[in-house]
Parts: structure tokens; C-alpha cells; sequence
């Protein structure tokens, strides 16, 4: 019987060891979050020499294929998070009450790494001559930050960070105020809301937190009240979040959010709200808008497509204000997730 158990042990522990290789074949692996997963490694280079990096190179693909990868991921972070109160993620932070958030955002939240005045000053310079640029050729211009979302939900991180009294997005504000920047503060708009504003685990603002941001800027920029509760069409719509999704990649949780009913329409060209450049219009709206945005901008931009006869929305880096003028918008809008 002794025997027996060890043979028994035995083949668990081979059985474990050898399955995640034996699915491969069988799987696709699908990248999760921001990863890039690595390539299969070529016998030899472009050039048609040997390549002598090609171990190192399997051992990544190795890496990022095996099988049940999503899966082990995903109950690995399931007992740290049940039992350690932490995840074994180099990406996210575990907060109080299962919040998850981006750790590269805690050096900004902690202020470890606070502008130096030459960095801020050299900022607002920029966004100045961004502005003096468009006024030039006619055109309006305002800047925006989308507040991280430690910035807001402090109180659901975890203890043993001390937030800093300030931070890089207001060091920046106070030279943009010295240097005629024209600049709306979404911090105090979304901090001053009761209303959870925020994916509990994702990254970015939900549609409601969306919605209050665009209400804020075109209040601004047009001078007038934005209403979008007659959009609301009473639904919820299932929502994963990014970050969750990187630690629990096996999972199927997801948040409700707010559905809207929008009358706005995309050019031929629209794939998802992810695409580089998206071109809108709407026949009940005036006006027209070009928006520099990054990943906040999948949830803002139906608002304020919504609000403008005429919108392009873009993800290019770096900016190209040329590519501004060819549009020739009445404004342009810069939106940034908090500076770090």
C-alpha cells in the first residue's frame, strides 16, 4: 500500500507537469490585457545566418503558451488574493474591498517621482505652443486630464500607501495658469460626486463618469449645459475590466454599467473604439471637433460625438497638428490620463 501511494504521488506530480504541454497543441493563447505574447522562434535570421538567440527565445514563447496558462494565472491569484490579501501580479495592486488598481500609477499617487519645476514648466510650454499653433490657423484649444483613479478612490487603496498633499497633474496646473493654458479640472468635477464613477477593475471611469467628464468639457467648450440622461435607455450593459482581466484571466465576472442610445454615426472605416482614428457625424448637432485622446477616451468619445456635428478622435503619438489643420475643427481637445 506504501508503494502504491508513491506511484500514486508520482503520477499526480507527472501528470501536472506534462499536461500544460500536451494541451498546447490544442490551444490559442490570447494576449490579456497589454501583453505582447512572443512569437514562435525562427531557425535563422532574416539575413539567413544561424540564430544563436533561439533558446532564450523559446524559452519566452514557452513562456507565454503553455497550457492552461490562463488558468493557473488565474487560481494563483485567487489564493494570494483570498488568503495573502495581495496578488502576484507585477502590473496590479489588490486595494480594499477587491478594487484593483494600476501600480504604475503608485509613484504619482505616493508622489515618489514629483515633477521638478523645469518639468512642469517645460510641459506647460508645450501645450502652450500647441495652443498658439491652433489659435494661429484659427482654431480653439483646450487641455484635459483624466484622473487616475487612485486619485479619486484613495480611500480604497490599501493602507500602507500614504497618498502625497501634491501631485504631479496639479504641479502642472499651476504653471498652465501662469502660462494662459487653457485647462478644465475634471479632478474636482469627478471628486465632488457621491456616484462611483469608476470601474471597480478596470482602470478607467465607467459611462457615468464618462458622462459627467464630457458634461464638464462642453460646458467649456460650448459654453452650455450638456443633457445625456434622455440617452439612457434604462439597460445595463455587461462590462470586464482591463485589470481584471490581467490577473484573472480565466474569470467571467463583470460589471454592470449604464447603456445609452446614441444618434451620432461612424464613417465607413469604424472598427471598435479602439481604432487609431475615428470620424463621426451627427446631422442634429453643430460644430466640429478634433480630440487627441488615449484609452479614456473609449468611454468620453460617444458624448462628445454626440454633441458635435463633426469629430475625429485620435490615438497618434506624437501629436500632429498638421493633421489638425487638414481637419480644420473648430477645436481642438487634449485629453491625458493624469501626468506621472
Amino acid at each position: 500500500m506504501k508503494k502504491l501511494g508513491y506511484i500514486l504521488f508520482v503520477g499526480v506530480i507527472a501528470t501536472i507537469c506534462i499536461l500544460p504541454v500536451a494541451v498546447m497543441p490544442w490551444q490559442t493563447e490570447k494576449a490579456v490585457g497589454n501583453e505582447q505574447l512572443a512569437s514562435f522562434p525562427e531557425l535563422r535570421k532574416e539575413d539567413g545566418s544561424f540564430n544563436t538567440g533561439i533558446l532564450n527565445e523559446f524559452s519566452d514563447y514557452f513562456a507565454d503558451h503553455f497550457g492552461l496558462r490562463h488558468e493557473m494565472i488565474t487560481l494563483n491569484d485567487q489564493l494570494t488574493g483570498t488568503v495573502l490579501k495581495t496578488l502576484d501580479s507585477s502590473s496590479v495592486l489588490l486595494g480594499k474591498d477587491d478594487w484593483l488598481f494600476y501600480k504604475s500609477t503608485l509613484a504619482d499617487y505616493t508622489g515618489a517621482e514629483p515633477f521638478t519645476a523645469r518639468q512642469s514648466y517645460a510641459a506647460a510650454h508645450v501645450l502652450g505652443l500647441m495652443q498658439e499653433y491652433c489659435e494661429e490657423n484659427g482654431i480653439g484649444f483646450c487641455f484635459t486630464i483624466a484622473p487616475n483613479k487612485n486619485s479619486l478612490y484613495g480611500g480604497q487603496m490599501p493602507a500602507r500607501y500614504t497618498a502625497a498633499s501634491v501631485r504631479n497633474a496639479q504641479l502642472l496646473q499651476q504653471q498652465m495658469e501662469q502660462q494662459n493654458v487653457r485647462y478644465v479640472d475634471l479632478f474636482k468635477t469627478l471628486s465632488d460626486h457621491e456616484e462611483q464613477l469608476y470601474y471597480r477593475r478596470d482602470s478607467h471611469w465607467n459611462m457615468r463618469g464618462a458622462q459627467l467628464a464630457a458634461q464638464t468639457l462642453l460646458k467649456e467648450l460650448k459654453g452650455s449645459e450638456a443633457e445625456f440622461d434622455s440617452c439612457i435607455n434604462g439597460k445595463t450593459s455587461p462590462h470586464t475590466g482591463d485589470l481584471y482581466e490581467m490577473v484573472y484571466p480565466a474569470g467571467n465576472e463583470t460589471e454592470q454599467d449604464t447603456a445609452y442610445d446614441f444618434t451620432y454615426q461612424y464613417d465607413e472605416k469604424f472598427h471598435s473604439a479602439d481604432d487609431i482614428t475615428i470620424h463621426t457625424e451627427n446631422s442634429a448637432a453643430d460644430e466640429s471637433i478634433f480630440v487627441y485622446r488615449d484609452s479614456f477616451g473609449i468611454n468620453l468619445h460617444p458624448f462628445l460625438a454626440q454633441s458635435y456635428g463633426n469629430a475625429c478622435f485620435s490615438r497618434n503619438m506624437p501629436y500632429l497638428l498638421t493633421a489638425v489643420t487638414e481637419e480644420q475643427p473648430d477645436v481642438l481637445l487634449v485629453e491625458l490620463v493624469n501626468a506621472t
